[in-house]
């Protein structure tokens, strides 16, 4: 197992396809991170009063830190005990792949914080009810069920990835701003996360796939301020297949919002870069090369992040006997390899393992 500073390196939980997965790194010191994350009368993290709900905190303090439609960042924190263990949790939706499909985005809650978008964000969110993550049940959810739960609102359509310093004109007439990348990073600098002990990237579908692309960066700017945090990756349904069909779509947000990936992957796919947006592929980059443990879960279910067909309950998946979140918990404390059910007689998807 690799080691950072003298501790134990968390191993990486990845997995297959659609199912739970997740990563660990130890932090590359090539890495850089951007600095659009400067704290200028930024709101600071509170305690969330013990009623379930998460508190939004805008991040209006980061210049850089826009939704597409130039409205400021946001995430949502639940805070926990003495606030040293945090679940970051970067929100799914898939992405748009062209100026017309962003801007038509950015009047939605997936591009835009503004209050009179319909569905708005609000004051307050039911985290519980948003995924199974974050849900306070210790014997369901036995390792993040007393960690701080932080929601970012996903809201740039380029997997927290867009990098363009200048906004851009969209069909509309207004401008677009590609900067979900100053999004995260403002998050990371906000939370103040010098104290932590552990801390866990995760996301589901278009969240995943910007775990695997951010997890190094992440662990690297933690190392400056937390050098013996176990820092791990946990992405659910966000390994996807390097399929010209799915691959090929990646292309306008890739050269639009200017995307950062590794440098890496960029040299070895120099004749189609946006592959790197790609979990599939830029996997190999992001931990695995540098030897970091892996795992996986994988179910047999037809399902999406924590949809399942209906009839089914997100809390009865399971593989070799084993819920997701009851996997995660036992890799985190004692890394272990795959979890992989194999539905009965080769049969996809498997009625009994839902």
């Amino acid at each position: 197992m690799s080691r950072i500073d003298g501790q134990p390196a968390r191993p990486a939980l990845l997995c297959a396809l659609a199912s739970v997965l997740a990563a660990a790194t130890a932090p590359d010191p090539r890495v850089t991170v951007p600095s659009g994350a400067s704290r200028a009368d930024a709101p600071r993290v509170e305690a969330a009063a013990r009623d379930g709900l998460a508190r939004a905190v805008p991040l209006v303090g980061y210049d850089r830190a826009r939704c597409l439609d130039g409205s400021p960042g946001r995430y949502y924190v639940d805070v926990y005990g003495d606030n040293t263990k945090i679940y970051v949790h970067l929100q799914g939706g898939g992405f748009c792949g062209s100026l017309g499909a962003c801007a038509n985005r950015s009047r939605t809650p997936l591009g835009s914080t503004r209050p009179d978008v319909p569905g708005a964000w609000g004051p307050t969110l039911d985290l519980a009810a948003e995924r199974p993550y974050f849900s306070r049940n210790a014997t369901r959810n036995p390792l993040l069920a007393d960690f701080t739960h932080v929601f970012v609102v996903y809201c740039d359509g380029a997997y927290f990835a867009g990098n363009v310093a200048d906004p851009a004109p969209e069909p509309g007439g207004d401008s677009l701003f590609f900067r979900g990348r100053a999004i995260l990073d403002a998050v990371v600098a906000d939370l103040d996360l010098a104290g932590a002990t552990d801390v866990i990237l995760g996301g589901c579908s278009a969240g995943g796939i910007a775990t695997f692309l951010h997890l190094d960066a992440v662990a690297a700017s933690l190392r400056a301020i937390a050098p013996n945090a176990a820092v791990a990756g946990f992405a659910d349904s966000g390994y996807y297949a390097d399929v010209p069909y799915y691959t090929n779509q990646k292309r306008f947000p890739f050269e639009a919002q200017n995307v950062t990936a590794d440098p890496r992957c960029l040299a070895d796919h120099a004749d189609r870069p946006w592959a790197c947006l790609v979990s599939s592929v830029t996997a190999k980059y992001a931990f695995a090369a540098r030897g970091a443990a892996a795992g996986a879960f994988v179910d047999a279910c037809h399902r999406h992040c924590d949809r399942v067909d209906a009839g089914h309950d997100v809390w009865n998946i399971s593989a070799q006997g084993t819920t997701p979140l009851v996997a995660l918990a036992d890799w985190f404390s004692h890394p272990r390899g795959f979890l992989v059910e194999q539905a009965p007689n080769a049969s996809y998807p498997c009625e009994s393992c839902c």
